[in-house]
């Protein structure tokens, strides 16, 4: 599997960024531990998705 471009890079962490402020907005009581999680977690999801086979 080919390295992501930097430009990828900053795709994804820009999704994983506006993950992040959804997650917390729609849920004001979550840990922000989890919060994070889940964005590294979508992170990872966006990271294969992008690079592709």
């Amino acid at each position: 599997m080919a390295e992501p471009t930097q430009l990828q890079l900053a795709h994804i962490h820009a999704e994983r960024d506006a993950f992040v402020a959804r997650w917390l907005k729609e849920r004001p009581s979550t840990d922000l531990r989890e919060a994070l999680t889940a964005a590294f977690s979508a992170g990872a999801t966006s990271a294969l998705i992008h690079t592709g086979p």
